[in-house]
């Protein structure tokens, strides 16, 4: 093995190269500054704690694992993208198994009792696309530019104002509609 020795993540049968100890020391660093905000943005987004810590410490590893490429891309915008696509493959994996799970069962779900009572931003946000309440979270919440949601998302500048202006308009409609 070269410079870089290898090991294995606990639980993992996978091997990784290990990075040069500064490498790590840096990450390590970053994460226990970043840490909490990266907490903080994932829980805008599944309004879940068990969840957002998982996303979080998943998009750790993920950031990790590639290494040069996270950090060419920035690592505030490569967490945050990597959590919103983590979010995005758990929320259509779990559509899909609802959709066979509903299959199987072969009866109508009932409807949710709180669908007649007023909404409030929280409510409506969740009833929103991932996409719309990253946007949301990142312009609104954390006060990032139509550039730095761009880098997050991986889309370009004016579809990330675009994506935000729209977000916004459908969670108007929303609340609007829920006041009725």
């Amino acid at each position: 093995m070269s410079a870089h020795k290898a090991f294995t993540l606990r639980g993992s049968a996978e091997v990784l190269p290990r990075p040069p100890s500064d490498a790590i020391q840096r990450l390590g660093e970053w994460y226990g500054a970043e840490r909490e905000r990266l907490y903080r943005f994932a829980y805008l987004l599944t309004r879940d704690q068990e969840a957002a810590e998982d996303l979080v410490q998943e998009a750790f590893i993920r950031i990790y694992r590639a290494g040069a490429r996270a950090e060419e891309q920035g690592l505030p915008a490569y967490a945050r993208k990597t959590i919103v696509n983590l979010l995005r493959s758990g929320l259509r994996r779990r559509s899909v198994e609802r959709r066979i799970q509903q299959r199987l069962n072969s009866e109508r779900l009932p409807s949710d009792p709180d669908h007649d009572s007023t909404i409030d931003v929280r409510r409506a946000l969740l009833m929103m696309s991932v996409p719309d309440r990253a946007c949301l979270a990142l312009r609104h919440y954390e006060g990032r530019s139509d550039q730095e949601i761009a880098a997050v998302l991986g889309i370009s500048e004016a579809a990330a104002k675009k994506r935000v202006q729209r977000a916004q308009h459908r969670l108007r409609a929303l609340m609007s509609e829920e006041e009725r």
